[in-house]
């Protein structure tokens, strides 16, 4: 089997990709991560505009379709761009406010059986012999559930924050 020049390149640059990835991976990953923030935002655009596309399309076909007259041939593309935004930000909407509500009453239900599940552990634990010291681990442990709940809820609403406004300056002139 012979290579040829362009395969041998091709094999000496994922090499050598490997071995940067091997020695440096604190530095991959950052530059992974710096990537993704900078892609995050037009992968995003680009769906939107998809979505945005499909709805404007069907809403130009409807929208004046024997008209002649250059004012609703001219206006006919802008009234059906704005038509397709409100429907897909009411859409959005609309499966945010079934969506988020439920998603909050579930985790809400779970930070408040997590203390009874606990204890069901702990109660399991001290019967077993066998997890002796775990149990005294778990019983020493003063956990504050409600401060617990709030940050977790906190993580998950800046979250979702980031998704909706992803542009973040990652690169310090230092």
């Amino acid at each position: 089997m012979s290579i040829n020049r362009k395969q041998a390149i091709r094999i000496a640059v994922i090499g050598a990709l490997f071995l940067i990835g091997l020695i440096y991976p604190a530095q991959l990953f950052g530059a992974l991560t710096d990537l993704l923030a900078i892609a995050k935002p037009l992968i995003l655009g680009a769906a939107f505009a998809y979505v945005l596309n499909l709805v404007c399309v069907r809403i130009e076909k409807r929208l004046w379709p024997r008209a002649t007259t250059r004012l609703a041939v001219g206006f006919r593309r802008p009234l059906a761009l704005l038509s397709s935004v409100i429907v897909v930000a009411v859409l959005i909407g609309f499966v945010m406010w079934l969506v988020i509500p439920q998603f909050i009453t579930a985790l809400t239900n779970f930070f408040t059986s997590l203390p009874h599940t606990i204890n069901l552990i702990n109660e399991w634990l001290a019967k077993s012999q066998q997890a002796n010291a775990l149990t005294k681990q778990l019983a020493a442990a003063k956990i504050d559930w409600s401060d617990l709940q709030q940050k977790a809820l906190k993580f998950l609403t800046s979250g979702i924050t980031g998704i909706f406004f992803p542009v973040q300056y990652r690169f310090s002139p230092t």
